[in-house]
């Protein structure tokens, strides 16, 4: 694993979150699944995004620009959180 940085902390995947804590990203997905946390298509329920814990990320796809692609992103907090 690489040094993390402090602004690195906004740009963090679940994976990244996974590895920094040792554990495989379907672990720690099935774990935030169990808690209610996120839904089954792994996007964070509203009021953990309201809470400042993950950002939803639309970016258009780059080879069918007519299609959206939605990432999650763990914040700062969403990582202390988890």
């Amino acid at each position: 694993m690489t040094a993390m940085h402090a602004h690195d902390l906004y740009h963090l995947t679940f994976y990244d979150v996974a590895v920094f804590l040792s554990l495989k990203k379907k672990d720690l997905v099935r774990l935030l699944k169990q808690n209610n946390i996120v839904d089954q298509d792994h996007i964070p329920y509203p009021e953990y995004s309201d809470r400042g814990y993950f950002k939803c990320v639309r970016t258009r796809h780059p080879i069918h620009p007519r299609t959206m692609i939605l990432s999650v992103v763990v914040t700062e907090s969403g990582f202390n959180f988890i």
